[in-house]
């Protein structure tokens, strides 16, 4: 005879065993119970998120992602954020210019060779608006020819090797 012939086989005297529907039952509800609740926390998420869009419908433009070579969501990209990076970049090649100057000094440089080209054009229009003839044509071509060395400066300030050319 063996040792295990004496212990009990027989079912009526094995001790008390949950049955596994008493287990998986309670736990089958907790679980459904929780999935529900989230389904219903991403309903109120997206009716919250679609409140949101009525609501400021003529800005959501901005928020929205724009999704650059037509992939996924890793390549996306809020227009607010480009901007602000081509801002950034900008800001920094002026501030490794050739010149050493600090940005918004070569920002303030640029900004007033602008001026007066534009100035230069525009007040040679309107003086010659006033006369009428060869005087009128002479007056534009003065102002015109006056604007020529601020826009050769304005070149040679952006691309400094072109100094080389000259």
């Amino acid at each position: 005879m063996s040792p295990t012939d004496s212990l009990p086989t027989t079912p009526h005297l094995q001790p008390n065993l949950p049955k596994p529907q008493d287990i998986l039952v309670p736990y089958l509800i907790t679980e459904i119970e929780e999935y529900l609740a989230e389904a219903m926390e991403r309903l109120n998420a997206k009716s919250k998120t679609e409140r949101l869009k009525s609501r400021f419908k003529k800005l959501w433009w901005i928020m929205t992602p724009i999704t650059i070579f037509k992939s996924t969501n890793e390549n996306s990209l809020r227009p607010h954020s480009y901007l602000w990076y081509k801002v950034r970049d900008r800001w920094q090649q002026w501030a490794t210019n050739p010149y050493n100057l600090h940005p918004i000094w070569h920002l303030f440089i640029m900004i007033l060779l602008l001026f007066w080209i534009v100035g230069s054009s525009l007040l040679s229009w309107f003086e010659a608006g006033a006369d009428t003839g060869t005087v009128a044509v002479a007056r534009l071509c003065r102002g015109f020819l006056g604007s020529v060395p601020p826009m050769i400066q304005f070149l040679l300030f952006l691309y400094p090797p072109l100094f080389v050319q000259f």
